[in-house]
């Protein structure tokens, strides 16, 4: 679960009230985080890097929800490997 309350702070953080202001309590930010960290565990880190910056670049001042993070994560586009990047530098 600590990679769920890592990516709750940087939600917190790009969302500001509107993330934190969604939860109504102490129990239900730990109840949507327990869902959230069995959805995390089937991700790859560069997935969830990726989801979290298709939020930011989706424009939508909304936080998402799990099933939209985790669309954004799996439908993301694989970074390119470091030797190919320089190609589009």
């Amino acid at each position: 679960m600590e990679q769920a309350s890592i990516l709750f702070d940087r939600l917190g953080a790009i969302y500001r009230n509107l993330w934190i202001d969604g939860f109504q309590s102490v129990e239900e930010l730990n109840a949507v985080k327990i869902e959230w960290a069995k959805q995390l565990d089937r991700l790859s880190p560069i997935q969830i890097e990726a989801a979290i910056q298709a939020c930011i670049d989706s424009g939508n001042k909304f936080p998402p929800n799990l099933p939209e993070f985790v669309r954004y994560a799996t439908t993301a586009p694989e970074p390119l490997p470091k030797s190919r990047r320089k190609i589009y530098q």
